[in-house]
């Protein structure tokens, strides 16, 4: 009886022993997903940033192109091409971006802040003047700041 009682609770010991083991086995896998993913959604929200800066900056680069000061000399056809090139590249770049910051986010809730931000953005080149050029670029500036914020809080909730 006693040899028996001894091998009941060597087994029992071992199967907590394995079930411990286990659960701490999960537990480290769930953790090191989470971290991944959050690697994952702050490198896909910095590279959003990284191309829509870049893309206001083509916008802001286009625009004054377009409407040269006093006194400058009006730009060439080749600079005026080569700044529509350059537009559109960076607007394919945001684009791209903003799909990947998208695939990855596990809810909608970036979305409209980005497209916010990337709106904004593009409506520097509906400015009549540079008053109304500096205004749309704050809007553009706190339109990027939302977006960071919002991405901020979908990070720390992973």
């Amino acid at each position: 009886m006693n040899a028996a009682l001894t091998s009941l609770i060597a087994i029992a010991g071992t199967l907590l022993g394995a079930a411990l083991q286990h659960y701490t086995a999960t537990r480290t896998h769930q953790a090191a997903t989470a971290e991944a993913r959050r690697t994952e959604l702050k490198t896909a929200a910095h590279a959003f940033v990284t191309a829509l800066t870049a893309y206001r900056e083509q916008r802001l680069a286009r625009w004054e192109l377009q409407h040269p000061a006093p006194g400058t000399p009006a730009p060439s056809r080749e600079e005026l091409a080569a700044s529509k090139t350059a537009v559109r590249a960076a607007r394919t770049t945001v684009n791209t971006a903003l799909i990947n910051a998208r695939l990855l986010a596990a809810h909608r809730a970036l979305a409209p802040y980005a497209h916010t931000a990337l709106d904004a953005t593009y409506a520097l080149k509906k400015a009549a003047d540079r008053n109304e050029l500096e205004q749309l670029h704050r809007t553009v500036l706190d339109a990027q700041d939302a977006y960071l914020d919002a991405a901020a809080d979908v990070i720390a909730e992973q």
